[in-house]
């Protein structure tokens, strides 16, 4: 059946001082007694963004930065990209088109609200407090804090996990360094550990397992031996392991998850069955290797092995995790772009399909910049 389809807006409005959004009370359907971003329908002579600043304004009282539209031709101009659309189903018999945008306040004026409504600037704190839907609560959660606190793991392990986390943090702390040329360094370790911890709470997996496997996959990335280095890595995390006074039969388990880590599916290694834990790992590792910072890893790691941009002559094969040589946009091809579909668990699915979109957005850009040709994977 097909629904009726309306335009609005939502408007994720940032207090960058405070690190805090507005968010307003709705008293109207839908969303009645939820707490959402300002915003509504478009009107019938209006753009979406002008929309946006008509309803941040009414509800609010605020104004906006947006970027200024940019004219094609003399008929035709471009209005600024949303940070998102999506189609939410409001009944049986229609559906909302969203524009969502971000911005923030160009001065902050006193707070002004419709009758019946409150306006509020919230902080994630708030935000985890206030009723609202899920999907408004992870967006708004993602853009004000890229990782969670170490303080709000407390609420999901007992003490002595929380405890045996922070020794084994230390340690790995003393032993790498904060960045690696290649993108494995601690920041990589330590954004691999909130993703993991991330998927394994909505998995309901264990988590001092995923959390010092995803700690630890890494450890020996740039240690230079003739093995792989994910073999040298469940050894050494093993040794840090004992240090810490990690139990043996949870160092059993970190042990495997980092062994299984690096095997894909549209490489040359073969799939085995894995845990839920070792499916958690590399979907923490592997969504950090697509997005915004996947695409830097990339280039930092094309540019520490002396590797080019593009090789016109380079011949693309399955993924090999010892294979160093590839070109950036090679390692694009080879791996990059696979991984959204390697996904082992739902939520890492849903976070890798927008990371994947920004990636192809990424590459159609260069391709019109550089005259890359396609080639048929974007």
């Amino acid at each position: 059946m097909n629904k009726t389809k309306e335009l609005t807006v939502l408007v994720y409005l940032f207090n960058m001082k405070e690190d805090k959004l507005l968010f307003v009370k709705r008293n109207t359907k839908p969303g009645v007694g939820m707490w959402l971003p300002p915003g509504g329908h478009v009107r019938e002579k209006e753009t979406p963004i002008q929309a946006a600043i008509r309803e941040v304004y009414e509800e609010t009282g605020q104004e906006f930065t947006v970027p200024e539209q940019h004219c094609l031709d003399e008929r035709t101009f471009e209005i600024p990209l949303p940070d998102r659309i999506q189609v939410e189903d409001i009944d049986e018999n229609h559906q909302h088109v969203d524009f969502i945008y971000v911005g923030k306040i160009t001065h902050e004026k006193p707070i002004r609200c419709e009758k019946g409504k409150e306006v509020k600037w919230l902080s994630k704190e708030d935000i985890n407090s206030v009723p609202t839907f899920d999907n408004v609560r992870d967006y708004a959660k993602q853009l004000l804090s890229v990782q969670p606190e170490i303080e709000e793991l407390r609420t999901y392990l007992d003490a002595t996990e929380y405890e045996l986390l922070e020794k084994v943090y230390e340690k790995l702390c003393e032993y790498c360094h904060e960045a690696s040329p290649t993108g494995h360094g601690l920041d990589h370790a330590r954004r691999t550990f909130y993703n993991g911890l991330d998927i394994a709470i909505k998995e309901n997996a264990n988590l001092l397992v995923v959390g010092l496997s995803c700690l630890l996959h890494d450890v020996a990335r740039d240690i230079q031996t003739n093995r792989e280095h994910w073999i040298d890595g469940a050894n050494v995390a093993e040794d840090l392991m004992k240090e810490a006074g990690i139990p043996e039969d949870v160092r059993n388990l970190v042990h495997q998850c980092i062994l299984e880590h690096e095997l894909y599916s549209f490489s040359k290694s073969q799939p085995i069955t894995l845990s839920l834990e070792s499916k958690i790992v590399q979907d923490a590792d592997r969504l950090d290797a697509i997005g915004a910072i996947g695409i830097a890893r990339c280039f930092m790691y094309s540019g520490s092995h002396g590797n080019e941009l593009w090789d016109p002559k380079e011949k693309i094969e399955p993924f090999d995790p010892t294979d160093s040589s590839k070109s950036a946009i090679g390692h694009f091809q080879e791996k990059l772009l696979l991984l959204k579909d390697s996904m082992n668990t739902d939520y890492a699915k849903k976070l890798a399909w927008e990371r994947h979109e920004f990636i192809l957005r990424f590459l159609r850009q260069l391709r019109r910049e550089s005259g890359i040709p396609g080639g048929g994977f974007w």
